[in-house]
């Protein structure tokens, strides 16, 4: 816990320098959230969010919680998106990804905590990768040009649309199969993707590196030479 906490520091300090181009962060909380499910149970059982834990215990699991998996199915579903979308959104600007990170893992913990009060424990990925995925959608919706935004406002209500669906028919999309006593909670993923959505519309010029989005209003820059994205 203290080496991550001291490598994410340390890359947040680089900011969005040339290093900023490869996705480090992405692929570190990747690499780690892998070797906790190599590890013997008990080190997930010590990082996942656990609501019979102190007050103390629950502000660090809030985060690292989201680095546990209960099975390798669960663990295969949550890495390939978050490694896909979370790549993209920190080569656009690496404080944004650790903003969002951090966000939307106490966000999600917190509600987790009050709304979901049956189950004991939390583990997953996939509300982060939601995140990641409104994000990512509701920054290409804000710079757009008029005709497509429709396309990506379709795309924005799809990202809501998901957790609220497993939420009225109680039945995850994608992984189902978590293990024994355990299940999915749908409004982790609608939390996630509330607070992507809002970082893109509030916070989208932070630390932006230009050329990343995949249209531009102003279609004579090239993909090379797109306008700056200010917030």
């Amino acid at each position: 816990m203290v080496w991550w906490m001291r490598r994410v520091w340390t890359v947040w300090k680089e900011g969005n320098s040339e290093n900023a181009r490869l996705p480090w962060l992405t692929m570190l909380s990747g690499a780690v959230a892998f070797l906790i499910f190599l590890a013997p149970e008990s080190v997930g059982a010590a990082w996942q969010l656990d609501r019979g834990s102190s007050v103390f215990a629950l502000c660090w699991q809030s985060i690292t919680s989201h680095l546990t998996h209960w099975n390798f199915e669960h663990l295969v579903w949550d890495l390939a998106v978050f490694i896909v979308v979370g790549s993209m959104v920190e080569r656009r600007s690496r404080n944004v990804w650790l903003g969002l990170f951090l966000a939307s893992a106490v966000a999600i913990s917190i509600s987790f905590l009050i709304w979901v009060p049956d189950l004991q424990f939390y583990r997953g990925l996939s509300g982060i990768d939601m995140a990641f995925v409104g994000y990512w959608i509701g920054f290409q919706l804000k710079g757009s040009p008029r005709k497509l935004r429709g396309m990506w406002g379709m795309g924005l209500l799809l990202v809501v649309a998901k957790p609220l669906a497993e939420i009225l028919f109680g039945q995850a999309l994608f992984v189902s199969d978590l293990g024994p006593g355990n299940r999915n909670v749908p409004l982790a993923h609608l939390v996630g993707a509330g607070v992507g959505a809002l970082f893109a519309f509030c916070a989208a010029g932070v630390g932006a590196r230009p050329g990343v989005r995949l249209f531009s209003r102003d279609t004579r820059h090239s993909a090379s030479a797109g306008p700056t994205v200010s917030g």
